[in-house]
């Protein structure tokens, strides 16, 4: 099973209110890093919190005896010592307040996503599983093997059954009582200035650096709030060389045998001189259209994943050089190339739009980011709600208790 996935869905969550002491045995059980009123909180509770910034910071052992990072990691260190301590300050209230006191379906949410957990893990290791049983194997033995893999999901997880579904109590409770506690509210005036910050961020970006729109749209998750100018899409019917031959082209090129794969391609073009000939001349005539063209001849199965076609401009460094060279020589909406070769095969482009320059439309992002303001007010308004409660108390700091301990 993949272990890394699960543990980090149990544990990356922001508010993680599962706090271990440890075994007696654990030196940690008995060092204490904090008090808060007089109450010890345990390095065995904060490692909870330390692990959880180890994985979202993606620090390795490796990081931690790094002088480079030393300062660092002790700033960040001292952080999660008072994250985890506003943790506990913030059970203590939510439990005063009476948000652990759930109702029936409440408690049975909680078992079900406990249960849905365990069902997820297991049902990665069904092979291993099936694995051990015996071919004539009866129900007993089934249940009896589920069992012991049950019991291993928990030691992957590092928690008992009790306590993952502690965790899940703790996420209703904190939910119920963000409810009760904390409203806030977007105006469209707030949408409209993030949009705009957003617009001219992009803006500033793209217009230096056109190559960074390219990336953004073509590669990156990032949708750009802004569409530098210059950039166009074109589509292409790919008349290609067998997979093997391109393969050997692309094997002598990266040997640096340039000769070797020019003759290859020169040779492999004749075989698909026919088809694409045939292909352009129908295009030309009109006897066929483009569609008609990329359904009939197409090789290229990005066609479909992308039927607007490829995003381009004069520099693009996405595509072989020939072929953005071909696409940006067209001149009119509707231009068609003549045959294009490349390391592929031959292409037969079409111009077929330009991207409008600016801003994009507000109402494409409006729910977007309406809901990016709600989740950072509501982050805001609670954060400010947990260190209220921790003005009420007296909270000791034992900062060097956390050095070169991981």
């Amino acid at each position: 099973m993949n272990k890394k996935i699960i543990v980090i869905f149990i544990l990356l969550i922001l508010v993680s209110t599962v706090l271990l002491t440890g075994c007696s045995k654990d030196p940690d059980a008995r060092t204490v890093v904090a008090k808060i009123s007089g109450e010890k909180v345990f390095k065995t509770q904060y490692n909870q919190y330390w692990k959880n910034a180890m994985e979202q910071y993606n620090i390795k052992a490796e990081d931690l005896v790094n002088p480079e990072y030393s300062e660092q990691l002790a700033e960040l260190k001292d952080k999660v010592l008072e994250y985890c301590t506003n943790q506990i300050i913030m059970k203590k209230e939510l439990v005063e307040l009476g948000h652990y006191n759930l109702t029936e379906a409440e408690h049975t949410s909680a078992k079900a996503s406990r249960d849905t957990v365990v069902r997820n893990a297991l049902a990665t290791m069904q092979e291993q599983m099936l694995a051990e049983l015996p071919t004539d194997y009866t129900d007993k033995d089934l249940a009896d093997l589920e069992l012991k893999y049950t019991q291993i999901v928990y030691d992957d997880f590092g928690l008992t059954e009790t306590e993952l579904l502690d965790y899940f109590i703790d996420e209703i409770a904190l939910d119920n009582a963000k409810a009760a506690l904390i409203s806030v509210s977007v105006s469209d005036e707030d949408v409209n200035t993030l949009f705009n910050s957003y617009v001219e961020k992009d803006k500033d970006l793209f217009e230096e650096d056109l190559s960074a729109y390219e990336y953004y749209t073509t590669q990156g998750d990032y949708k750009p709030y802004y569409i530098p100018e210059g950039f166009r899409y074109i589509r292409h019917v790919l008349i290609k060389f067998e997979d093997e031959i391109v393969q050997q082209i692309g094997n002598l090129r990266s040997a640096g045998d340039d000769k070797t794969a020019n003759e290859l391609v020169a040779k492999s073009l004749e075989t698909i001189q026919d088809e694409a000939d045939e292909a352009l001349t129908l295009l030309q005539s009109s006897d066929i259209t483009m569609n008609e063209a990329i359904k009939e001849y197409n090789d290229d199965p990005g066609m479909v994943s992308f039927p607007n076609g490829y995003l381009m401009f004069s520099e693009s460094k996405t595509y072989v050089p020939e072929f953005t060279e071909a696409g940006m020589a067209l001149k009119k909406l509707g231009d068609i190339s003549g045959l294009v070769a490349t390391d592929y095969g031959y292409h037969i482009l079409e111009y077929f739009s330009d991207v409008p320059s600016g801003p994009i439309d507000i109402d494409v992002a409006r729910n977007a980011l309406y809901d990016e303001l709600i989740n950072i007010r509501n982050i805001d308004a609670w954060s400010a709600q947990v260190l209220k409660w921790a003005e009420k108390y007296d909270v000791e700091y034992f900062y060097e208790k956390l050095i070169d301990k991981q």
